[in-house]
């Protein structure tokens, strides 16, 4: 098939109305701002098998680097804790002279949806848009699908972040 050797990767927080407003305002950021961070707290009654780090986590990394323009991060501290009622992952080191933290955490508990990124550009509460980023999301896949060029997320955006989230795992383990 002559479309085989091309992939879009499904990080949809890049589409999300908020996101996507704040990184085409790059040019009005705080550029001395040495803090990114990614928070997120949600009720998930299960998490799947291929579990948090990969089912939210990977999000987190991607956003901060796509906001940040950053090729990849240096993990110093990452740490998982679960028990019965909540699962969560913290992570903390830097991307080029700037430090980051990620807290993703999952609750067996009903609990309002609640997420932040931090950056340059302040702090940005990051409402639920699953609609409209998923819609988004399908639109570009097929705008891209009739032209030669490469689509916007690619495999190239999976791998770079699939190499940080090896890195959290081996810090977690202590192997780094």
């Amino acid at each position: 098939h002559p479309l085989a050797h091309r992939a879009m990767m499904a990080f949809n927080y890049r589409f999300h109305p908020a996101l996507t407003l704040i990184k085409r305002q790059q040019e009005l950021w705080d550029k001395n701002s040495g803090l990114w961070a990614c928070f997120s707290d949600q009720y998930r009654p299960d998490v799947p098998e291929w579990g948090l780090l990969l089912d939210h986590v990977s999000h987190s990394v991607d956003t901060l680097l796509w906001l940040s323009g950053m090729e990849t991060m240096e993990v110093e501290r990452a740490s998982h804790s679960e028990n019965k009622t909540i699962e969560s992952w913290f992570l903390a080191g830097t991307m080029g002279s700037h430090k980051f933290n990620i807290w993703e955490g999952v609750r067996q508990t009903e609990v309002s949806k609640r997420a932040w990124v931090s950056g340059p550009f302040g702090n940005l509460e990051v409402n639920p848009a699953m609609d409209i980023m998923m819609s988004a999301m399908y639109w570009v896949f097929l705008a891209h699908l009739s032209d030669s060029q490469s689509f916007p997320v690619g495999l190239e955006d999976g791998v770079r972040v699939q190499r940080v989230l090896e890195k959290v795992a081996e810090v977690e383990n202590g192997h780094n």
